[in-house]
């Protein structure tokens, strides 16, 4: 659960902003920045279709900790792009990482917590697994948002602002990799993820 609640947190820090970092920072059109946020949706889906034809020959966690750690390359790349002197359209690439990152972690958790449910604990685990996606995107664009307010109120520098609203992101998405290991199952059929 934890785990889900810091991806979407990780992740969703970064995308609410990527229009305005684009837009309001390097001048691009909106129709020009909706092809960065289309190349994401592409490789989410791309991850998606990887890691679903390929889960018989890795763990789930497996995916879930690479996953984490490219979407964490993606986010430290695509903020390259509010220095003026790096071209814009490298947050086509870097972006596009963080998708498939995404793709490759997202549903391999829903697959994790219903191997470590008890059956008559299912439905209450996969409700608590959906408001933990819910509140981890709501705050990581909130907290972003806050920063970015913040930052900007104080200075008048939107780009610092989204740098290190973007570096909290890619913090947390860091920490998350960094506890992945926990999800692997338990030696003898044990549950080494604790639902409490």
């Amino acid at each position: 659960m934890l785990i889900r609640g810091l991806v979407t947190f990780g992740f969703f820090a970064v995308d609410a902003y990527v229009s305005r970092v684009l837009v309001d920072v390097r001048g691009m059109s909106l129709s020009q920045a909706g092809i960065v946020l289309t190349a994401t949706t592409i490789t989410w889906t791309t991850g998606s279709w990887v890691q679903a034809h390929w889960n018989n020959r890795w763990p789930l966690h497996t995916f879930v900790r690479s996953g984490m750690l490219i979407v964490a390359a993606g986010i430290a790349t695509f903020m390259l792009v509010l220095i003026p002197a790096i071209p814009v359209w490298l947050a086509v690439p870097t972006f596009a990482l963080a998708g498939f990152g995404m793709g490759l972690n997202y549903s391999p958790l829903g697959l994790i917590m219903l191997r470590e449910a008890a059956p008559a604990d299912q439905g209450s685990a996969s409700s608590a697994l959906s408001l933990t996606d819910s509140l981890g995107t709501a705050l990581g664009t909130g907290v972003s948002g806050a920063i970015v307010a913040a930052v900007f109120r104080a200075d008048g520098q939107l780009g610092l602002g989204l740098a290190i609203a973007f570096g909290v992101g890619l913090l947390v998405m860091l920490f998350g990799a960094a506890i992945a290991g926990r999800l692997q199952p338990a030696p003898h059929g044990g549950s080494a993820v604790p639902l409490g």
